[in-house]
């Protein structure tokens, strides 16, 4: 069978994964052992964290304390748009800020910055860094404690903080969400205040109209009474007294004006003066008196006197208030009596004989009065609503469920914790075991070994147990023990050959009819000349004409597995010119089987592969054709001696011996490399599992065995 063939094993079956578990079971468990052991230890040593959560419920619709029933229905889809917005408005910097400066974060040990180990080394040598610097790393901290969602499409919304500590987990968490209802009613106040403003300049604005209509009419009034002879005394006593009330009226709003000025400077002499109140006198020379026992050292204590001072100072700030007040109603009182001498005066006028178009003007100015002033009540009214309004502000969300202290931790979730550190130790010990079966370490199964080569194995030779009174060989026992399994193995190995030995009938071999068997391996230590000189011994006993040749020049070891010494090996046969080394005891019989064998004597301290490749050694493998049915050549390693390239190119099979568990797989596909370019197309590879530590107890079994586990080998040569 070619090497390049297809591979055709079967899938991995249950069995063949539980042997690899089995393999390498040590892996798992101390992998296992190493994670879950770890895990465990994070599980109790890391501080645990609380989390505590409040639930804000969003009115979409919003809500108008004065005009409840004013409020329009959301428009249709807005409502998710607008718990979504809330939802951005909780996890923006500004709520988030507002919380930093009320709870003094800043200062906070678990959510205040921390210096890095080389500030705090250069610290005595740096001047601290300012709050602008530090703010950052307190916001940043803050900000992963905390979590803002929507719960699904309802109109809640959680706001979750995480501490060390439940309480200021709780205490957090509300105070999150009730800084997010607070900057709502501010916005909404601020809102309000803003059209306030606006409405106050349109007041300013209908207030001067409507003193600008007033004056028109009082002028246009005053003069078709200058020109009406019949206007009388009566009218004549009511323009001196509206000049006397307004007269008072301007001097009572200039001092009230001048009083306000100085209560808020708190210039208790100037107020006495102005308003020329005895109570507020009398208080302001207490004050005074105090004041200068204070400056002179006959002061009482310094407690006692700031305390009777500021209580003064309240009793001031009350009566200038009170005075103030009845300034107010005297100024109010004088403006209503200004009202209704002009509105006498007006009617007295328009009651006397004037012309008819002196008449409709007075009316038309008179009528343009009274609606600048239906308007202007109309913005008072207004203006009252909106200042009203800005104090009574709600919020369009509400804290429906405040949090608690959480009375367990959410993080670690020990129970969690540990079934997730389970789970992952048990799947990273069975991923290594995996990747050192199917990757980096030796092949440990005959599947695996035809599916990394692709080709079928020929056989799995079991490892045999060493003991007292061994051979010297474990090939021995294909002569001491034939039913044993080993040789039953070799004898599988035998039979697999012979198959791929078969000369096909369209293809007849020419030359000699021997068919010539290389056995190599990837590199040393792996069973090759013991399964060559096994094989060899098989053949043998099957009647075939067989011929073994040592053709490791480097490191001959055939010798030692037949216990002969020869005088000249192949080696010297190559280096020498005369033929009669071929007469000189190059070939000798096998002590314990029909086998003929060419050994080797000594190792070569220079390259051998030009006597490989020579003519001679062609020639030497051409005469072997011709008296041996089969001639079984042991190389050298491929990996490392590059002499096996060159017998490769002679071969009609290979064998290739890989040890169980030890060749590695990277060797395996290297030397994979080395032997298809020299491999003949028509040559088959037979891979062999050598040493197989697994199915030797079950080889064979109901079978009667005759080799016993302490009569085998203490070991076998390369």
């Amino acid at each position: 069978m070619s090497i390049n063939a297809p591979a055709t094993g079967p899938d991995i079956e249950l069995r063949a994964i539980a042997a690899v578990l089995r393999r390498h079971s040590r892996i798992i468990a101390l992998t296992f052992a190493a994670i879950f052991s770890l895990a465990a230890a994070l599980a109790f040593l890391l501080p645990p964290a609380y989390t505590a959560t409040a639930l804000i419920l969003v009115e979409p619709a919003g809500k108008n304390l004065l005009e409840p029933g004013a409020t329009a229905p959301p428009a249709p889809g807005s409502e998710s748009a607008r718990v979504d917005s809330e939802v951005e408005i909780l996890r923006s910097d500004a709520i988030a800020l507002s919380v930093i400066t009320q709870k003094g974060l800043m200062s906070d040990p678990e959510f205040g910055p921390r210096p890095s180990l080389l500030r705090r080394l250069a610290a005595p040598a740096r001047a601290a860094p300012g709050q602008a610097r530090l703010l950052p790393q307190t916001l940043a901290r803050f900000r992963k404690a905390v979590e803002v969602r929507r719960r699904g499409l309802t109109y809640l919304i959680s706001v979750s903080v995480t501490s060390r500590s439940p309480e200021r987990a709780a205490e957090l968490a509300n105070a999150l969400a009730q800084a997010h209802i607070d900057a709502q009613i501010r916005a909404k106040s601020a809102e309000t205040l803003a059209a306030r403003d606006l409405l106050q300049a349109r007041i300013m604005e209908a207030r001067q109209r409507i003193a600008e209509n007033e004056a028109r009419l009082e002028a246009f009034l005053e003069a078709g009474l200058a020109s009406d002879d019949t206007a009388g005394p009566a009218l004549a006593e009511l323009r001196a007294s509206l000049r006397r009330s307004r007269q008072e009226l301007a001097g009572k709003t200039r001092l009230q004006s001048r009083a306000e000025a100085l209560l808020e400077a708190e210039d208790w002499a100037g107020l006495v003066e102005v308003l020329e109140d005895e109570g507020l006198a009398r208080l302001a020379a207490q004050r005074q008196a105090l004041a200068v026992s204070g400056g002179a050292g006959q002061r009482p204590a310094a407690a006692v006197l700031e305390e009777t001072l500021d209580d003064i100072d309240a009793q001031l700030s009350a009566g200038a208030e009170h005075a103030m007040a009845r300034l107010a109603d005297d100024i109010r009182s004088l403006d209503e009596r200004a009202a209704a001498l002009r509105e006498d005066m007006r009617q007295r006028l328009l009651a006397a004989d004037l012309s008819p178009q002196t008449l409709a003007r007075a009316y038309a100015l008179q009528q343009e009065t009274a609606t600048a002033r239906a308007k202007y009540q109309q913005l008072l009214a207004r203006l009252s609503d909106m200042e009203t309004q800005a104090r009574l502000q709600m919020a369009d969300s509400r804290i429906v469920s405040p949090a608690l202290p959480p009375a367990t931790p959410s993080f670690p979730d020990r129970t969690l914790f540990m079934l997730v550190a389970l789970a992952v130790s048990a799947g990273v010990g069975v991923g290594l075991a995996f990747v050192k079966e199917y990757h980096i370490g030796g092949v440990t199964s005959a599947q695996q070994l035809s599916e990394m080569l692709h080709s079928p194995v020929a056989a799995t030779v079991p490892e045999m147990r060493q003991g007292r009174g061994a051979p010297r060989s474990l090939a021995d026992l294909m002569i001491k023990a034939p039913l044993s399994p080993y040789a039953e193995s070799i004898r599988k190995l035998r039979a697999t050959a012979e198959l791929s030995l078969r000369p096909p009938q369209s293809a007849p071999r020419a030359g000699g009819a021997g068919r010539v068997v290389v056995v190599t391996s990837s590199v040393g230590g792996e069973g090759k000349t013991t399964t060559a000189l096994s094989l060899a011994r098989a053949w043998a006993l099957a009647g075939r004409s067989t011929l073994l040749i040592d053709a490791d020049l480097r490191k001959p070891s055939l010798h030692r597995h037949v216990g002969a010494e020869p005088a000249a090996g192949l080696l010297e046969y190559l280096q020498s010119s005369d033929p009669a080394l071929a007469d000189a005891g190059l070939h000798v019989k096998d002590p314990l089987s029909p086998a003929s064998l060419i050994l080797g004597s000594g190792h070569s301290d220079t390259p051998t592969d030009q006597l490989l490749s020579s003519a001679m050694f062609a020639d030497l493998l051409s005469k072997a054709r011709d008296f041996h049915d089969i001639v079984i050549i042991d190389t050298p390693p491929i990996l490392p001696v590059v002499d096996g390239r060159y017998v490769l190119a002679h071969a009609d099979a290979a064998v290739l011996a890989v040890r169980w568990a030890s060749t590695g797989q990277r060797e395996l596909r290297a030397a994979m490399q080395e032997i298809a370019p020299v491999l003949p197309p028509q040559a088959a590879l037979l891979p062999v599992l050598t040493r197989c530590g697994e199915g030797a107890a079950r080889y064979g079994e109901g079978y009667p065995a005759t080799a016993r586990a302490d009569a085998l080998p203490k070991s076998s040569a390369s």
